[in-house]
């Protein structure tokens, strides 16, 4: 069966779950003391990390196993903090998107 979403739903959907992947990393960065955590920082910073590490897999196909590390250094530069906070608001981000998986997938049973 073929499911065609298209047009304001399919932006609604997508501005969904771009608002679901940029908002624990805003609470995140918040908890850990960010300067100006926006949500257009959040949006921009994995994004960001992805760009380099497809880019740099391009190149260098053993860099992929750098990938977190590329991340963490993502996290510093956009939020403007510490390597020991970038590695604290990866592990708060996680933490987060693991309580909205259980959140939303509470009344779902895959079986």
């Amino acid at each position: 069966m073929n499911i065609e979403i298209t047009g304001f739903a399919a932006l609604a959907i997508f501005a969904f779950a771009t608002l679901c992947m940029t908002f624990p990393i805003k609470i995140s960065a918040t908890m850990i003391g960010a300067p100006e955590p926006t949500l257009i920082k959040s949006f921009i910073a994995p994004v960001l990390a992805a760009i380099i590490t497809f880019l740099l897999g391009k190149v260098f196909p053993a860099t992929l196993l750098l990938s977190p590390f590329i991340l963490l250094l993502v996290f510093k530069k956009v939020f403007d903090i510490s390597f020991a906070g970038s590695f604290g608001l990866t592990a708060l981000t996680c933490a987060l998107y693991v309580i909205l998986y259980k959140l939303f997938m509470s009344g779902i049973s895959i079986s």
